[in-house]
């Protein structure tokens, strides 16, 4: 898997350097049209992680598995 992603990362920046775009020029998700817009945020939402306000994970020594039977 790793020597795919790096063929594939050597391959993509050739044909990049080929046919170099502005930043503006490249293509995004913005280019997808209206057909994905349900997945789109509202405007002005901010992104934050889903345990941002959340009580921390518990360390794995905290986590009891019972009292063994035999």
């Amino acid at each position: 898997m790793a020597a795919e992603i790096k063929a594939f990362a050597r391959e993509y920046a050739q044909a990049a350097a080929k046919r170099p775009q502005t930043l503006e020029g490249r293509r995004s998700r913005r280019d997808w049209g209206p057909r994905v817009d349900w997945a789109r945020p509202e405007t002005g939402h901010t992104s934050k992680p889903s345990w941002l306000g959340n009580d921390p994970a518990a360390v794995f020594t905290s986590i009891d598995v019972g009292v063994r039977s035999h």
